[in-house]
């Protein structure tokens, strides 16, 4: 038992050197080569920073949301600026869904 299992061991290692392990060689490679930016190389990409784009905007929707759980309690699922002040959605604890339009 102990010998077939060994032979069983070889030859799934054989295997796997001789079929998988070049295909992923190859595909290694391929990669390689179609990559415009040398390995070693960083590349650096610009994040934007919500701070940097409109810190007013961000203080005036937590307002906004702040005073729609005041006045109907609940949890805010989202908030969306419109013309004349924010809609704020509402999780209410019985489990419905509402919609409120906060002035500012």
């Amino acid at each position: 038992m102990s010998a077939s299992r060994c032979l069983m061991g070889v030859l799934f290692a054989s295997f796997l050197l001789t079929t998988v392990a070049p295909q992923c060689l190859a595909w290694s490679r391929y990669q390689a080569e179609q990559s415009s930016v040398p390995s070693g190389a960083r590349v650096l990409v610009p994040t934007p920073q919500r701070s940097l784009i409109a810190p007013k905007i961000a203080n005036k929707e937590k307002a906004a949301v702040a005073k729609a759980v005041e006045q109907h309690g609940g949890k805010a699922l989202g908030v969306a600026a419109v013309e004349g002040g924010y809609k704020v959605r509402l999780l209410l604890p019985e489990g419905r869904l509402k919609t409120v339009f906060v002035e500012l």
